[in-house]
């Protein structure tokens, strides 16, 4: 069985991932891929992971995890998708005294135990560190503070690098895909394909620039499906896609989307700026970590 783990992390658009292969069943069903709803198996999985306390699953609770998240599916699924922003911690761990995600290592070696005789794919979109911070704030508000939710942390050493690293140690050389969250109104496609293990290019998926629709005007979408499907098929992916993207937001963004308002105790502009130059070391730093393949915009 082909198993894929999209990671999250807490706040990225996994939705629009899963969502968008949902809106495939027919190319789903055709190359037998089954992508469950996260209620129906993340308490349980959370649960038997736990159980396990870091040793491997033996052939009774596999199959018994396996008839959960394959409820309801055909006979002939080879490849099953499991999404989740909480998969490496519950919200109000995503920061702690340790530092970002400190136990993501101990949270992705549990799962490889748990299926450590098939073929595992893992998957995480990263967030900049102002974003990330600032999502937590809204999601949480009336339950935590500001300086709850830094758990003591300077904002500037929340970095991923180490995050990402024990990630790729846990795999164990299992294929292991990265990519930062603020890419994916380009990368959609791209990564509807590599959750499903479809060839990259062919015919256009429903839902593939699910993202994009909500980020700029109805004009905006209009121009970018009349000038993309003007491009030879060969290039509707890749360089002359992003470019096509990248002028669509440029000139139709909806303010409201696309203009994440940070809004946090003692920052300004300049601080936010720091973080996001910061926030793009630490990323071409990560792509250097052996075992990790980096999705990036052409």
């Amino acid at each position: 069985m082909q198993i894929v783990f999209h990671l999250g992390a807490y706040s990225s658009d996994v939705e629009h991932l899963a969502g968008g292969l949902m809106a495939n069943p027919e190319v789903l069903a055709a190359h037998g891929i089954w992508c469950p709803a996260p209620a129906s198996y993340r308490a349980t999985l959370r649960e038997i992971v736990s159980g396990l306390g870091g040793a491997v699953a033996d052939d009774a609770t596999q199959e018994r995890v396996l008839d959960l998240c394959l409820e309801g599916a055909p006979s002939d699924v080879r490849r099953l998708v499991l999404y989740g922003g909480n998969f490496l911690s519950a919200p109000e761990r995503v920061i702690t005294q340790r530092g970002l995600y400190p136990f993501a290592g101990d949270r992705v070696r549990g799962l490889v135990n748990l299926f450590p005789e098939d073929d595992l794919t893992f998957c995480l979109a990263t967030l900049n560190p102002a974003i990330l911070l600032s999502n937590m704030l809204s999601r949480q508000s009336g339950r935590r503070s500001y300086d709850d939710i830094l758990a003591g942390q300077p904002p500037e050493t929340l970095l991923w690098g180490p995050v990402i690293a024990q990630i790729a140690e846990a795999v164990s050389g299992r294929s292991f895909l990265v990519w930062a969250n603020e890419d994916m109104p380009f990368l959609q496609p791209l990564l509807m394909r590599r959750l499903a293990g479809l060839p990259d290019g062919g015919a256009a998926l429903n839902a593939e620039n699910s993202l994009l629709t909500q980020l700029v005007s109805t004009a905006g979408m209009e121009e970018f499906e009349r000038r993309l499907s003007a491009l030879p098929a060969a290039e509707r992916y890749g360089a002359a896609r992003d470019a096509l993207v990248a002028e669509v937001l440029e000139i139709f963004a909806l303010a409201d989307q696309t203009e994440a308002e940070v809004a946090l105790p003692g920052w300004d502009q300049g601080f936010v700026d720091q973080l996001g130059s910061g926030y793009e070391r630490d990323m071409r730093d990560a792509a250097a970590i052996r075992g990790v393949e980096l999705l990036s915009v052409v």
